[in-house]
């Protein structure tokens, strides 16, 4: 916060900190969110947004960027509870049943359904090799941080320079293709 008392005005902070609490409260999707993390995401976009006017003859600057700040974060909250829905509410089937006979009349759990099969180190260390050519590079380096590394996600943030988020958002892709190919157990 140091860095932002040379860029913005004490009362810019004040106003977009203030906002992001009341956004917290109201808005159970940004909950789980660090303040400061919000508070900067939305100070970047103000910074972007501000050289754009001149203060100076804006009538009430306060009330503007509580303005830009609000549509920020409510892009937000609509960005990650848009994500929040699609990841969650995909149907099970209904098909699946706990025992090979169609005729069950218990389904199955989804911990129970496609086990994945062992595999020998060389078919595993190839298709390890496979998935990871498929990376991108900022993956590349995150996923190789934390398999070397053993970095926590702010550690990896100030390392690679990018922001927490999108590391988040890079080790859930990097889930995700492990997951379709069939390599889930071998995340941890």
């Amino acid at each position: 916060m140091n860095l932002y008392k040379r860029i913005f005005e004490g009362w810019e902070i004040g106003v977009t900190r203030n906002l992001v609490k009341q956004f917290q409260e109201k808005h159970p999707s940004l909950e789980r969110e660090f303040i400061d993390d919000l508070t900067d995401e939305c100070l970047k976009h103000w910074l972007s947004k501000r050289g754009k006017y001149d203060l100076q003859k804006i009538e009430k600057p306060k009330s503007f960027l509580a303005e830009v700040v609000s549509n920020k974060l409510l892009d937000l909250v609509r960005h990650r509870t848009a994500k929040k829905r699609r990841d969650y509410s995909l149907a099970k089937s209904l098909d699946q049943f706990l025992e090979d006979k169609s005729d069950s009349h218990i389904l199955a759990h989804t911990a129970q359904v496609d086990q994945p099969t062992e595999m020998d180190q060389s078919d595993l260390k190839s298709k390890l090799d496979q998935v990871f050519q498929r990376l991108n590079s900022q993956q590349k380096k995150v996923f190789t941080v934390l398999r070397e590394e053993q970095l926590t996600i702010t550690e990896i943030s100030l390392r690679l320079k990018v922001h927490r988020s999108t590391i988040h958002n890079e080790i859930n892709r990097i889930k995700k293709i492990f997951e379709n190919e069939g390599l889930r157990k071998y995340l941890s």
